[in-house]
């Protein structure tokens, strides 16, 4: 009932605890995020003589979890060993948990493959930690040995898998995965929607999108975040703004992703006055507190109307610490308003922050260019040489026979790379026959 004083009062005051107790007390305060308090109630157990069972170490995992402190999880990993738990499915799912969010994907992986048998929840976190690290792709594949295992997904597998083909753009195996969702009775649940209206969104299938969204009834503010943000993707802003207005006369409950995703709407149909409006209501008449990616989206808004001045000085004097993110959102719009001396404030105030960031030198080395100023573009690329920095490499994504084949810049790891080689010089060869201009960079690719 969010009462952790209370029930911690009534713990302290109890004459007599039994294992139970001991793990409700434990459970709540892991719950409250008092995660460095819930270690210290297990090593309080520990010493006066208790055995923590697999629900106390449970809680213990998602402490270090939310800690990500490995070290205190390894320390839990231990004793779970000791006690022949490491191979219950609850704990191994919560180790598994517990290393991927503390940075360690192959520990968490090595865990789950070494339980004798994975359920949905052991899946899931699998699954999960492979989406929390950048792969999409992992992602897919472990759904794929899931259900070749003959374990059923839930809403919360669906959730992750379809985010990864809303990373990637595969619509067919987004459509298989909706098609999962129907069979599975899933298809009302609001999270899941949520993740089908991305999908198609980002898959280029904005009616789609409608049509899952017209298929609930649901007020669910996440909901409608997500129908904002899939107009804006398109830019279809006016859309975004007439959807918002129906939410606010239904009295649907409206938070800080709302305007996140009407923002980003604003931002992409190049809709400013609105969107200053909306940002200055979120503050005034919702109470809400802009989060610095609320910021970015303004500063995006007012960079791409060309308002950079008025840009720059909101990342300035805004009430929270800039990150690199809303600095190259800035750097991009000098860019494209060919603002030299703007972007190289912009992208000194990057390197002070990540001195490795490749796009600040890219970006400003590229405006250097467009200026035709050939000797400051060449003493940025130098100095990314002198400090060891290299250019994010290209990657793109082809979905073939619901098969995800990943292409990178000088990547010869393909089998078929040599074939595909082959095949671009004669591209380029046609290319040339044809006048279209010179394509050397195709054969690098």
């Amino acid at each position: 009932m969010g009462d952790l004083e209370g029930a911690r009062q009534l713990f302290d005051e109890m004459p007599n605890r039994n294992l139970a107790t001991w793990n409700a007390m434990l459970t709540g305060l892991v719950q409250f995020e008092c995660n460095e308090e819930g270690l210290d109630l297990l090593s309080q157990m520990h010493e006066l003589g208790w055995l923590p069972d697999e629900f106390a170490l449970g809680s213990a995992l998602r402490a270090c979890a939310g800690l990500r402190s490995a070290a205190a999880g390894k320390q839990v990993h231990g004793y779970a060993a000791k006690s022949g738990l490491e191979l219950n499915v609850a704990v191994g799912s919560s180790l598994a948990h517990m290393y991927t969010k503390s940075g360690s994907l192959e520990e968490g992986e090595k865990v789950i493959k070494q339980m004798p048998e994975l359920n949905v929840v052991a899946w899931n976190t699998l699954i999960a930690g492979r989406a929390q690290h950048g792969y999409p792709e992992g992602v897919l594949d472990q759904y794929s040995m899931m259900k070749i295992a003959g374990c059923v997904p839930d809403k919360i597998t669906f959730v992750s898998a379809l985010s990864s083909c809303s990373e990637l753009a595969t619509l067919g195996q987004g459509r298989q995965i909706h098609a999962e969702v129907i069979k599975t009775g899933a298809g009302s649940i609001d999270g899941v929607l949520s993740s089908l209206i991305s999908m198609y969104s980002r898959c280029g299938c904005l009616d789609e999108s409608v049509q899952a969204f017209t298929e609930s009834a649901s007020k669910d503010p996440v909901l409608w975040s997500a129908m904002i943000a899939a107009y804006g993707y398109h830019g279809k802003g006016e859309e975004a703004i007439e959807l918002f207005e129906t939410l606010e006369k239904e009295a649907i409950e409206v938070n800080d992703v709302t305007f996140l995703s009407l923002l980003y709407a604003c931002s992409h149909s190049g809709l400013k006055q609105q969107g200053v409006k909306f940002f200055d209501a979120m503050i005034e008449k919702y109470h809400i507190k802009p989060r610095v990616e609320h910021y970015t989206c303004l500063v995006d808004l007012l960079g791409r109307s060309g308002c950079l001045q008025e840009a720059e000085a909101k990342i300035r004097f805004m009430p929270v610490k800039p990150d690199t993110v809303i600095w190259k959102t800035l750097l991009s719009a000098c860019k494209l308003h060919k603002n030299e001396e703007m972007a190289k404030r912009a992208a000194k105030e990057i390197t002070q922050l990540d001195p490795h960031d490749s796009a600040s030198y890219v970006l400003l080395s590229n405006i250097h260019a467009s200026g035709r100023r050939w000797e400051e573009a060449s003493t940025v690329r130098r100095l990314m040489k002198e400090r060891n920095i290299k250019k994010e490499p290209g990657i793109s994504w082809v979905e073939i026979s619901n098969r995800i084949h990943q292409f990178c810049t000088s990547d010869k790891s393909r089998q078929d790379s040599k074939e595909l080689v082959l095949y671009l010089k004669e591209l380029t060869y046609s290319m040339k026959l044809r006048g279209v201009g010179q394509w050397r960079w195709l054969v690098g690719a």
